[in-house]
């Protein structure tokens, strides 16, 4: 669910997660909340990811279905060429 929505910039709600397409709005951002955490916004073509110092299975899962390939190592999130993700933008 909330890859999808992200990727098609559609406004989607499922227990923990929601995902907000601003249509309309000068660069229609797309963003995704966990637990009312914004971990990742898509802005004018731009997309940035953050884990908002949760570095949970939970928070991978989301971030992964959005586009960004994490993995958690030694209690932190990190990309495949190990560099790790930001708490904030």
């Amino acid at each position: 669910m909330t890859g999808a929505a992200f990727r098609a910039g559609v406004t989607k709600h499922l227990g923990n997660t929601s995902v907000v397409a601003w249509k309309g709005c000068q660069d229609n951002a797309v963003q995704v909340y966990l637990f009312g955490n914004l971990i990742a916004e898509r802005r004018n073509g731009f997309t940035r990811f953050q884990s908002c110092g949760y570095n949970t299975a939970t928070t991978r899962n989301r971030l992964n279905a959005c586009g960004l390939d994490c993995r958690i190592k030694k209690g932190r999130l990190i990309t495949p060429d190990g560099e790790p993700v930001p708490a904030r933008f």
